[in-house]
């Protein structure tokens, strides 16, 4: 029995990074040698097993064959007598294939390496199309690595996209792709593959139109207030990697794509919600990322009017924990797209909130009012609030 390091941990090792989780390969035994030894078996597809002290993952080699549709529609075989070359040779890239034994030797069979250098996503053999699962996460390496999908294996993925074998993904795997690819280093990249090989209309056709504007030269020029916020998305240095505030990121750029339609880009965003089982919190975001204006200071005699308006709408005067995200979300948009200083900005915004939270109702409470009176006045005094910190500058210091 002899133990590999595989997958991503050598090829992450290679690179110098950290690697995520660690996986290894068993050649030459069976479970009940695994067994024997103290692993506790788990998954249900395959044999998978963990170590008894680290927990790590540990798998027999094994080879698989397609016999049904869908990413599931694998016959595994496990054996003594399954090779690691075979067992390498069923994975997706050429940089996922490789292996280290315990003196660090790598094992490299398929030419990883040499592709690792090149930057550049190559299949292993043409089992690669069995899986349709791998076009997504061709797409989703290429944004997390910053690297280049091999020619032949954009022509694979482009007949792919062509044959339909898409539509056998299920719709929580190809969401659970999409989040793990918004909070790569290029999650723009992500998107350029899969429009480049003719993914984006089966897998995401809500924002098709919207992430083509990125190849379309005549796009750009019609549409350069949402291609500036879209390229947001990829500024590591300006923007989070929280998946929620990409989300809404790429939301905003739909609605200016859109030309400033929120009806058209919350019907978009809802669709692509439903129809990909998205977790309730994101739809909410989608929702309200595509219903507020931003508020500019020309127009005084409204200013107290949309801003709370606006901040209604985003849960500022609520405990609601996407309003950080939404309020950042409205000072980027400024930054990026207008003359920032012609607009109330976040810092102000936050400053009628708290002006808000510590007003003084005790006379409305004693005033005995019914709910409605009471809400109306309340909004009436917040409006007042708002009115007065946006309208008055700040005094000069006296000299």
């Amino acid at each position: 029995m002899k133990i590999y390091k595989v997958g991503g941990a050598v090829r992450d090792s290679l690179l110098k990074r950290s690697p995520e989780d660690t996986d290894w390969v068993v050649v030459g035994a069976n479970e009940e040698d695994l067994l024997e030894k103290g692993f506790q078996r788990v998954g249900e597809d395959f044999p998978v097993f963990l170590h008894p002290r680290t927990k790590e993952e540990y798998a027999l080699a094994r080879l698989e064959r397609k016999v049904r549709k869908g990413y599931r529609g694998f016959k595994v075989v496990t054996h003594k007598s399954v090779t690691l070359e075979e067992d390498l040779a069923r994975r997706d890239f050429t940089i996922n294939a490789m292996a280290s034994d315990s003196t660090g030797n790598i094992i490299d069979p398929y030419s990883g390496r040499s592709d690792l250098s090149k930057c550049l996503l190559r299949h292993v053999t043409e089992a690669f199309s069995e899986d349709p699962l791998r076009v997504l996460r061709a797409a989703r390496f290429a944004s997390k690595l910053n690297f280049s999908v091999a020619e032949e294996t954009m022509t694979l993925m482009t007949e792919m996209a062509a044959t339909n074998q898409l539509a056998e993904l299920k719709e929580e795997r190809i969401w659970s792709e999409f989040k793990k690819a918004i909070v790569t280093d290029y999650p723009l990249k992500f998107f350029k593959v899969l429009g480049k090989c003719k993914a984006l209309p089966q897998l995401f056709p809500e924002l098709e139109t919207l992430f083509n504007t990125l190849t379309s030269e005549e796009s750009a020029k019609s549409y350069n207030e949402s291609i500036r916020m879209l390229t947001l998305i990829d500024r590591k240095n300006k923007i989070v990697r929280e998946p929620e505030l990409i989300f809404s990121i790429i939301t905003r750029a739909l609605y200016l794509h859109n030309k400033k339609n929120a009806e058209a880009t919350a019907s978009q965003m809802c669709s692509f919600c439903d129809r990909l089982k998205v977790p309730k919190k994101f739809k909410t975001i989608a929702k309200k990322a595509s219903a507020f204006k931003l508020i500019k200071k020309e127009f005084k005699s409204t200013l107290g009017r949309d801003a709370i308006h606006l901040l209604d709408l985003i849960g500022g005067f609520k405990s609601d924990n996407l309003f950080p995200t939404l309020l950042f979300l409205y000072q980027i948009e400024l930054e990026s797209n207008y003359d920032a200083k012609a607009y109330v900005s976040r810092k102000e915004l936050l400053a009628v909130v708290s002006a808000v939270k510590n007003m003084d109702k005790n006379d409305l409470i004693q005033q005995n009012l019914s709910g409605e009176l009471f809400a109306e006045e309340l909004k009436i005094r917040k409006i007042s609030i708002a009115n007065h910190l946006l309208t008055h500058a700040p005094k000069p210091h006296a000299t």
